[in-house]
């Protein structure tokens, strides 16, 4: 694990796991398939409309590297949920 990240877990009913950023770089921004798979995430676990629109309103880059493995599973998981265009979500869920 990198010295910017630490991991906790959580156990409320089932094992949890996330990953906490010890230092940021507001400059970053995250990739599209990145924002993507947290909104379809959200949409998913019925989160509040507000929330998913200031998901929505948060700047992205396109990943260039087709080949990203994280941006091809990531592709993978949401086409398997139905989600066959990522793009779409950053735009609106209930289209």
């Amino acid at each position: 694990m990198g010295q910017s990240l630490s991991q906790t877990g959580l156990d409320a009913g089932g094992n949890v796991t996330t990953y906490l950023a010890s230092t940021t770089q507001p400059e970053l921004q995250p990739f599209d398939w990145y924002l993507a798979l947290v909104l379809a995430g959200s949409h998913h676990h019925a989160l509040p409309e507000d929330h998913l629109r200031r998901l929505r309103a948060i700047n992205h880059v396109v990943d260039t590297n087709p080949h990203r493995k994280g941006r091809v599973e990531a592709l993978e998981a949401l086409a398997h949920h139905g989600y066959d265009d990522h793009h779409s979500l950053l735009r609106n869920l209930s289209e």
